[in-house]
């Protein structure tokens, strides 16, 4: 069952992806179109997933979801959300970011994804520092979103062990 992002619970469950591209407005209305086709038949053993999807800043990939009374999607659920992620994407022929990818903002505001052995190398370069503007893809709820845990300054985040006045200590 398809619905708002706002209208979702903090304890919702997040997945947060990121495309190794930035996405055409065609390519991203696509993908939104196959999330939400996605979302409307939700299943997790059974039951509905109260869900919602967003694509955000050409690059971002938003899914949300729970289930009324149990709260959590299961593993089959999480599983058949991963598969319809990955096969919208390879439908539109995008290349989500990996595991080991950094998701920053640039100085123009625009979003980019590097392997972060170049990010900690651009942070050596002073082309970043704790003050860069980082995604932390590992924010797991909606609570996290709306606290502000996806979007914030490399210094108040994981992204900090990558910043040469911290990676030392």
């Amino acid at each position: 069952m398809t619905t708002e992002l706002a209208s979702l619970p903090p304890h919702a469950r997040l997945w947060v992806y990121a495309t190794r591209e930035p996405l055409a407005p065609d390519a991203a209305q696509a993908l939104a179109r196959a999330l939400t086709d996605f979302t409307d038949g939700w299943t997790s053993h059974g039951r509905a997933v109260h869900a919602a999807s967003h694509v955000r800043d050409s690059r971002l990939v938003l899914l949300a979801g729970y289930v009324p009374g149990a709260d959590q999607v299961s593993g089959c659920g999480i599983d058949a959300s991963v598969h319809a992620v990955e096969d919208a994407a390879r439908g539109l022929h995008l290349e989500l970011a990996q595991a080991l990818d950094v998701v920053y903002r640039m100085e123009d505001g625009m979003v980019d994804v590097l392997p972060r052995t170049a990010f900690k190398q651009m942070a050596r370069d002073g082309t970043v520092d704790g003050n860069t503007t980082v995604f932390d893809l590992t924010a797991t709820t909606v609570g996290d979103l709306r606290d502000g845990r996806l979007e914030r300054p490399a210094s108040e985040s994981w992204h900090a062990r990558l910043l040469p006045s911290t990676s030392n200590v």
